[in-house]
C-alpha cells in the first residue's frame, strides 16, 4: 500500500519514555515520508506517559503493541 493512503491512521504501540527509561504504550500514527517513499510512525502529540507523568512527544517508537 502507498504510504500516502495509510497517511493519519491511528493505532497502539509501544513507545520508549526517555525520561523513566521505560517501555509503554501508547497512540501512534502513521506520517508519510515523501523523500523516501514509506510510512514512518510517529506518537500522537499531546500524551503524558502513564508512570512518570512526562509528556511523550520526544518518546521512540519500539514496536506494535501485542
Amino acid at each position: 500500500m502507498p504510504a500516502t493512503v495509510l497517511e493519519g491512521v491511528k493505532s497502539f504501540g509501544k513507545v520508549y519514555c526517555t525520561l523513566c527509561t521505560r517501555t509503554v504504550d501508547a497512540e501512534v500514527m502513521v506520517q508519510a515520508n515523501m523523500v523516501y517513499r514509506k510510512a514512518n510512525l510517529r506518537v500522537v502529540s499531546g500524551q503524558k506517559c502513564p508512570r512518570c507523568s512526562s509528556s511523550l512527544d520526544a518518546a521512540f517508537v519500539v514496536g506494535p503493541s501485542n
